[in-house]
């Protein structure tokens, strides 16, 4: 039986127009999305700006472990060293005014001759009849030289006359205090001179030894020459070998415990030698006798 077109087209017409609206979405979907993949007709995002500061993810949060350790630390003052310590103590410190015979040799002199770094000094004084006009000039130097030594030092004084030997202060080696040096000088303006004026000779061996028993570091021995005349005329090998009992010659260190300085007062130009003093001074004093005058004392 053959179907009419009439009724063909009723069968197939609403088939035919889905397949065509179907084909036509088909189409139109991949023309848009085409446009969204090769057209873009969007307008530009717009630039906002602000005046917060951001952090940028182009600056690390922290620092590279190389700069970690290159980095240089802040310079700290070093810490002060012991002898930058000691130079910051007050020069009145205790432990700078209590020892200065041990910080160097002292300035100190005794007509003429220095007592150099000597902690403990005796001074022995010729006060037989040819010393009796010098004695207050020579009394006046030692006050001085008191004046001017220190308090951790320690003096004694020993003046003789023929055998008699006199001593101030009375005992053993003294500080030089002011009242120490007070009470030495009264006692040898006082004594010195006149209570030994009937001594003759001026033999300074026991003076010599007694001083030595103090053991000092310096004695000081003062005379016009210790020559004598006649009877009262001093043998010297006797004096030089009684002081080499009293003050030997160490066999380890080659040299004498006590160093005796000899002062020989003059009052000319032309004076006689005095040999005694002489060997003294350089058998016990390692160096020349001194000479001092009169003006050199005033």
């Amino acid at each position: 039986m053959r179907l009419c077109p009439r009724s063909m087209l009723r069968r197939m017409g609403p088939w035919t127009v889905s397949i065509v609206f179907h084909v036509l979405l088909v189409v139109i979907g991949l023309m848009v999305t085409w446009s969204i993949l090769h057209e873009d007709d969007r307008l530009p995002s717009p630039l906002v700006t602000s005046d917060i500061v951001a952090m940028t993810p182009l600056v690390p949060l922290r620092e590279s472990p190389l700069m970690e350790h290159t980095a240089v630390a802040p310079s700290m003052p070093p810490p002060p060293t012991l002898a930058t310590a000691a130079l910051q103590l007050p020069v009145s410190a205790p432990a700078l005014s209590s020892s200065l015979p041990a910080m160097g040799e002292s300035s100190v002199r005794f007509a003429g001759a220095p007592l150099g770094a000597a902690r403990d000094v005796v001074f022995v004084l010729d006060a037989t009849g040819s010393m009796i006009a010098w004695l207050p000039f020579v009394i006046d130097e030692v006050e001085r030289t008191l004046a001017s030594m220190h308090p951790d030092q320690r003096f004694a004084v020993r003046y003789f006359a023929g055998d008699a030997v006199q001593a101030t202060p009375p005992r053993q080696l003294t500080a030089v205090t002011a009242s120490a040096a007070d009470r030495a000088v009264k006692t040898l303006r006082r004594d010195a001179g006149r209570r030994m004026k009937m001594q003759r000779g001026s033999d300074p061996t026991k003076a010599l030894e007694d001083a030595i028993r103090l053991q000092p570091d310096l004695i000081l021995l003062m005379s016009e020459g210790l020559a004598g005349r006649g009877q009262w005329e001093v043998e010297r090998s006797a004096v030089m070998k009684a002081l080499d009992v009293a003050n030997p010659v160490r066999s380890v260190t080659g040299m004498r415990d006590v160093r005796i300085e000899c002062i020989r007062l003059v009052s000319g130009d032309e004076e006689p030698a005095a040999p005694l003093m002489e060997l003294i001074a350089e058998s016990h004093g390692g160096g020349a006798m001194r000479i001092v005058t009169l003006e050199d004392l005033d």
